[in-house]
């Protein structure tokens, strides 16, 4: 398993595990990509697994503990009172049988995995070095830790991708022409989005075209002029 998703992911996770014939005591390995609550919270779960990180997370867990609010250092912890935990080192190499690179930038452990179809496409599984299809398209990376890291991991990533599967959005298709990557969704998605005060509501923002996060953005600088675009 790559990642475990967050605590409100638990039901999610069991019944689609089951939908598979899968029992919790049946994963043997979880490759975490790094150690933030929403990709880390449910290692618990697995009491038979194997937990892969690479060395440079633990290290920005244990300096960053009350700087990186996001992290899952009692996790961590609970890990390392165990032998479970095993640490990947380096820039990139092989584990379970799949091959991982480390991506830095979102956090400085972050690490992807690259799993082969049948067809022979490379699946890049980005954890939050590639977060969705606007930061793959654009490189306008939000919530990073070096935002230059995030910039050379997406590159990274796109360098050897022909699908993504992001940490917060829909499956990326790669089609790379001549030194070009051209990048679309898989699917298209519509959100809803409710705002308090005096302002028609719902407001409908299409991602057809892939520019959600910064269509969302700008709806929201639309609907709050006073604040900078910084605030969101």
């Amino acid at each position: 398993m790559f990642d475990t998703g967050g605590f409100g992911d638990r039901p999610e996770l069991i019944r689609r595990l089951q939908d598979r014939g899968i029992r919790l005591t049946d994963i043997d390995y979880v490759i975490l990509s790094h150690m933030h609550f929403d990709h880390a919270a449910n290692v618990s779960m697995f009491p038979q697994a194997t937990v892969y990180l690479h060395e440079a997370e633990v290290q920005h867990a244990k300096a960053a503990r009350f700087d990186d609010f996001a992290l899952c250092t009692e996790v961590l912890e609970m890990l390392q009172q165990g032998s479970r935990l095993k640490l990947l080192t380096g820039a990139d190499g092989v584990v379970e049988g799949h091959r991982w690179m480390h991506t830095p930038g979102h956090t400085p452990g972050g690490i992807s995995i690259i799993l082969k179809g049948e067809d022979g496409a490379n699946w890049v599984a980005a954890g939050d070095a590639v977060k969705n299809l606007h930061e793959a398209e654009t490189g306008d990376v939000w919530m990073s830790m070096d935002r230059r890291a995030s910039q050379e991991s997406i590159q990274k990533v796109l360098s050897i991708a022909d699908y993504i599967i992001p940490g917060h959005d829909r499956q990326i298709r790669i089609q790379h022409t001549e030194g070009e990557c051209r990048l679309s969704a898989k699917s298209d998605s519509e959100i809803t989005i409710e705002v308090a005060g005096d302002v028609p509501t719902p407001f409908k923002v299409s991602d057809v075209d892939g520019g959600l996060q910064s269509k969302t953005r700008r709806l929201l600088l639309q609907l709050h002029p006073d604040q900078g675009e910084s605030d969101f």
